[in-house]
């Protein structure tokens, strides 16, 4: 059984499939669309996603889930999917629907963290090329501990280091974990750290 979160709303409002998440989005979320399939009310088996118009213009939506990623990109109306983040982080699989939300409404970008951290853009910029590349790579969801990592690795790198503790503090892991993507991340990509 599938349950769906909408996280729009004061309060996580959850569905048990995508039928409830499609009615919920077309009713609810009418203000998102300039323009709806004309069989829309006739349910998420029958309707054609390529027929959604969105406020924005965009249109020709294969599935619901790419209608779906684009409401969360373009309208910010964000949807989770119990095995994972419907959005360009992939998914997250296996954890509990309390850390989901959690995730999504405290989520930390790496340019936030190097700010708090005082560590210049480009740091934060190299960060984000890492961590990108490091889960292509050795393809793996990226997470906000990879990204911790990563962030401490781009801080060696370019001669700004900051500490594991410190790193995983802001992204809000431990110091073990960031220690282990830490040493993943190095190996992966072939980056020699003067020790």
């Amino acid at each position: 059984m599938a349950i769906y979160v909408c996280l729009a709303h004061d309060k996580p409002i959850r569905f048990r499939d995508s039928a409830g998440i499609y009615y919920h989005i077309v009713y609810d979320h009418r203000e998102c669309f300039s323009r709806l399939p004309r069989n829309y009310y006739s349910g998420v088996r029958e309707v054609d996603f390529r027929e959604f118009v969105c406020r924005c213009g965009k249109t020709g939506f294969p599935t619901l889930r790419h209608l779906l990623i684009h409401l969360n990109k373009c309208q910010n109306v964000k949807i989770i999917y119990m095995k994972g983040l419907i959005d360009r982080r992939g998914y997250l699989n296996g954890i509990s629907l309390e850390r989901f939300e959690r995730i999504a409404k405290k989520s930390i970008t790496i340019k936030k963290a190097a700010d708090i951290l005082g560590l210049s853009n480009e740091i934060a910029d190299y960060a984000d090329k890492l961590s990108r590349e490091f889960c292509r790579r050795a393809k793996v969801t990226r997470t906000s501990k990879v990204d911790a990592a990563s962030l401490y690795v781009a801080s060696i790198v370019m001669n700004n280091k900051v500490s594991q503790s410190e790193a995983a503090r802001v992204f809000e892991a431990s110091e073990p974990t960031v220690r282990k993507w830490y040493k993943a991340i190095i190996k992966e990509l072939n980056i020699d750290i003067p020790y």
